[in-house]
């Protein structure tokens, strides 16, 4: 995956710590391209597993189903508010974090990985050791097989920060 440069050279994330941000990322923004050439950019909730490679759950019909299949090119974004903090020359900055990717959006068709993706998420989204997550799991697997699937393939990610980390709430 390459790495795109920012304008700010020193605001610049490495690769490895925009993958870390993106991957901590309760929503991103998923951005398309609509039949008429227009853009389309909805929030949705992503899992990564270890590799670099972004997954999606969704409805099987509408605007974004159709877009991925005419034009499987798309973008995702997300950002942090970190807050106002003083600089020491007496001024202000706006503390924060961001990340854009771009890749190519395929539907998942093998059983296996789709079973592991929505795992996944149900492990992202609720505690393994409470209740909640058993029941959650039960449900996945009775509608796991209807349940499509997305990956994106990411060719190129950029991040950039503002202020200390320790000033950011993730």
């Amino acid at each position: 995956m390459e790495l795109n440069e920012s304008r700010r050279k020193e605001r610049q994330m490495s690769g490895k710590e925009a993958v870390a941000f993106l991957r901590q990322a309760p929503y991103v923004f998923l951005a398309t391209v609509n039949a008429d050439d227009t853009p389309y950019c909805i929030p949705v909730s992503i899992y990564m597993n270890s590799d670099e490679t972004v997954y999606i759950h969704c409805g099987a019909c509408g605007k974004k189903i159709d877009n991925f299949k005419r034009n499987p090119a798309v973008c995702i974004s997300c950002a942090e508010y970190g807050g106002t903090l003083p600089t020491e020359n007496g001024g202000y900055i706006v503390a924060y974090r961001s990340v854009v990717a771009f890749g190519e959006i395929r539907e998942v068709t093998d059983f296996s990985e789709k079973k592991d993706v929505l795992s996944g998420f149900c492990d992202q989204q609720i505690d393994p050791g409470i209740e909640a997550h058993n029941h959650f799991m039960k449900c996945v697997e009775r509608s796991f097989a209807k349940t499509p699937i997305y990956k994106i393939q990411l060719t190129s990610i950029s991040g950039k920060r503002n202020g200390s980390s320790e000033h950011i709430v993730s």
